[in-house]
């Protein structure tokens, strides 16, 4: 039997009360061990690739990629289930210590988004980034009565900064990140009684955190957005959002780890609680809309294959630790939350009343 050193076994369960309804889906990945002295800045409300294997196996998708200490080189094949699957293609390096440069290229039929990151840390305790994204898609905006697709263009930005200071007794952090995203439609095709409206989504988040105990971190977080639609029969239609956030999280000295975070705002209340150990995790997440109540449970273990699978790092080394050379690596490829990965656009009734 073929092992890969620094692999695990991941079995992940999630349950929807609401419909009683079971999945499970088995991955093979290596466990990122959580080192608190190697934690770096994060920024806010990012979502960084971590350090994985050759090989990995998710219930969505496929990960074939290649890590050295200054590029990374990888393939990745989502939602191979799916009718539609798409294949990405990314690849990061540094060009020097404190700069690297990366993206993506994600592709299926009539769908194609293209990514690029900066990512500079003139300091050890500061992160900038800065995200570009050209989308061209024609899904959901076939034309009626007709098997005509309109394609859509769609260019985003997203601008990011974090702050530590590591010499305060309770290491406080900020962050903030602008983003922005504009759509078109270059064929301005005549579609009948309906009209599509391409829109402009603009907005930022801000947030705060700081450890009052030395393995324990709180986050506050404040996201505000706006989308304009373009319609050339009625006055701007403008939709805003405010989300407001807090997250919780604290380390054992056993190596447990629990997680926590509410949220509030464009309707909808979400609770999420997680209590994870040495492999072993389990999760509660709560949504309250107008609509009714959601709950869902998810239940996950790892375990290493091979003798030369991750070793889980002591848990008592220090809370905080500067910007290391993987973790801008890893930001060169990874997509920001703020980078909508659908177009701005949606198809209205002509009318001649303004709306309000």
């Amino acid at each position: 039997m073929r092992r890969w050193p620094g692999s695990v076994l991941r079995l992940v369960v999630p349950v929807t009360l609401a419909s009683l309804s079971f999945s499970a889906g088995a991955a093979v990945s290596p466990e990122p061990a959580y080192e608190m002295g190697r934690e770096p800045p994060s920024l806010p409300g990012e979502e960084r690739a971590n350090p994985r294997g050759a090989v990995a196996v998710d219930a969505g998708n496929i990960t074939i990629r290649d890590h050295a200490p200054h590029n990374t080189l990888g393939v990745r094949l989502d939602g191979y289930t799916a009718i539609r699957p798409s294949v990405a293609v990314e690849n990061g390096w540094l060009l020097r210590s404190d700069l690297g440069v990366g993206g993506a290229y994600k592709f299926r039929n009539d769908y194609a988004d293209l990514l690029f990151n900066g990512v500079y840390a003139p300091r050890r305790d500061v992160r900038i980034q800065l995200s570009v994204s050209q989308l061209r898609s024609g899904e959901g905006f076939a034309v009626p009565q007709s098997r005509d697709l309109i394609t859509v263009l769609q260019t985003s930005y997203v601008a990011s900064i974090r702050k530590l200071w590591d010499k305060s007794r309770v290491l406080p952090e900020t962050g903030m990140s602008v983003f922005t995203a504009r759509a078109a439609d270059p064929g301005k095709r005549d579609t009948g009684t309906q009209q599509l409206e391409t829109g402009t989504l603009a907005g930022y988040m801000l947030n705060v955190a700081a450890r009052p105990a030395y393995h324990s971190k709180i986050e506050l977080g404040y996201r505000s957005q706006s989308i304009a639609y373009d319609h050339p029969m009625i006055d701007v239609l403008r939709e805003k959002q405010a989300v407001r956030s807090i997250d919780y999280s604290r380390q054992f000295d056993d190596c447990s780890r629990i997680n926590g975070r509410f949220s509030t705002g464009a309707g909808a209340n979400q609770v999420n609680l997680q209590f994870e150990r040495r492999g072993f995790s389990i999760g509660l997440m709560q949504s309250r809309t107008p609509q009714g109540t959601d709950n869902m449970i998810r239940v996950g273990y790892s375990q290493p294959l091979g003798s030369d699978g991750p070793r889980y790092a002591s848990c008592t080394g220090k809370p905080i630790a500067p910007t290391g050379l993987q973790a801008l690596v890893d930001s060169t490829i990874s997509r920001s939350p703020f980078l909508p990965s659908q177009p701005v656009a949606r198809f209205a009734a002509l009318k001649t009343a303004s709306l309000h």
